[in-house]
């Protein structure tokens, strides 16, 4: 949990794209102190229970699903913060390969 500049500018330096995963609030951290040298993901789903059958099969302990999904930060990250609005690209997660090519469409047309 938390990341550093130098540590994105450093990745810049050896590639054009870097990814980092941030909760919302570092997100909104991001996009405005960077503007437009960064692209936010907002990776979601359609059905929330979707998230939890993905942590079960994954074997994740269910008291840590639990701790988790009620978590001020999750309750927070399920939706678009205004912050975010018009600045994010929205991707639903409910498919690995169409989400796969979402993503590879958004960096296809950043270049």
């Amino acid at each position: 949990y938390g990341s550093s500049y130098e540590a994105l500018h450093a990745a810049w330096t050896m590639c054009h794209f870097a990814s980092i995963v941030l909760d919302t609030k570092g997100a909104i951290t991001y996009v405005q102190t960077l503007g437009g040298l960064v692209i936010p993901l907002f990776l979601t789903v359609k059905h929330a229970a979707a998230l939890t059958t993905r942590l079960v099969k994954r074997g994740d302990q269910r008291q840590m699903i639990q701790q988790r999904l009620s978590s001020r930060e999750y309750k927070r990250d399920l939706q678009l913060p205004a912050a975010l609005s018009g600045k994010a690209q929205i991707v639903v997660n409910d498919k690995w390969s169409q989400t796969q090519q979402q993503v590879d469409q958004i960096i296809r047309q950043t270049m």
